[in-house]
């Protein structure tokens, strides 16, 4: 016998373990703001079975969403889901698929798992209602981040003419409200120079507001077309980094450019523009 099945491997190609499978496995990977969100699963094909759900998939199973081993999410720190929390951490994915009303999206923290080993209902778990909503017909499931913002995304499950769509909302590295009692000492127009780069010693105005209580600087005249106003986001007592916002929302900051304020008499007197290497490359001084 062992001889038998030691002639069968050798006839066996070597190649073999590298062949297509029936549900190829993927991975979806999206960071927003530091935060890096995964989802790993295998992607089953509809392969012209028509009605996947309620026939290839019953109704009110328990059901992962792709195939072989259950599908999984991993956060690198706590989100909102659907306005739940998700805390950091990797968890299996389920959804209860029903003829009528809402579905129920199910985490749970058991992620190494089979398809076929429905979960029971926990404490534990993460669960929520969610629509399945009609969608252009896909042959392949899949799981994707169709729409990013500075503060959050929408992960996305497609399969047939089926969509499931799960907000996700994260924690945000920076605070942009400042409050207006603290605003003060800041408000104000400052002369401003650039001490290095193609802009050496060109002068213009700095002006600081508190506006939707934010603390808000525009340049006059604008030495970039594209940046003509952003908001001053705090790091640190008198020290703040500028961000850009779109529409209201934060979607991009300038690490490498720190505002450093020196108070004098309640109010900034005076700042230092730093650097990547800390090196000072513009000043400016309170004119009114």
């Amino acid at each position: 016998m062992l001889r038998t099945l030691m002639a069968l491997t050798l006839l066996i190609p070597a190649g073999l373990s590298a062949q297509a499978r029936a549900s190829e496995p993927a991975t979806v990977t999206q960071t927003i703001d530091g935060t890096t969100i995964t989802v790993q699963y295998s992607r089953p094909r509809a392969r012209t079975r028509d009605s996947l759900f309620g026939k290839v998939v019953h109704w009110n199973e328990v059901w992962t969403p792709g195939a072989n081993a259950a599908t999984t999410i991993e956060v690198s720190k706590d989100v909102q889901i659907n306005d739940r929390v998700l805390a950091k951490g990797k968890y299996s994915v389920w959804l209860v698929v029903r003829k009528e009303g809402p579905w129920t999206a199910v985490f749970d923290t058991r992620h190494r798992m089979f398809h076929t080993q429905h979960p029971e209902s926990t404490s534990t778990q993460v669960r929520f209602p969610v629509p399945a909503e009609q969608a252009e017909f896909v042959e392949v499931l899949s799981w994707s981040f169709p729409r990013v913002t500075g503060e959050g995304t929408t992960l996305e499950m497609r399969w047939g003419a089926v969509s499931v769509s799960l907000p996700i909302k994260v924690e945000p590295t920076y605070q942009l409200a400042f409050p207006a009692d603290k605003a003060d000492p800041y408000l104000g127009t400052y002369s401003f120079a650039w001490s290095r780069g193609p802009r050496a010693g060109a002068r213009l105005d700095l002006i600081v507001t508190h506006e939707g209580g934010r603390l808000m600087a525009r340049w006059e005249p604008a030495p970039f077309p594209e940046w003509d106003r952003f908001i001053l986001i705090p790091i640190s007592p008198d020290t703040f980094v500028p961000g850009f916002l779109d529409k209201g929302a934060l979607f991009d900051v300038e690490k490498g450019m720190v505002f450093e304020f020196k108070p004098a008499g309640g109010r900034a007197a005076e700042f230092k523009v730093r650097g990547e290497n800390d090196e000072a490359i513009a000043a400016g001084k309170r004119k009114s």
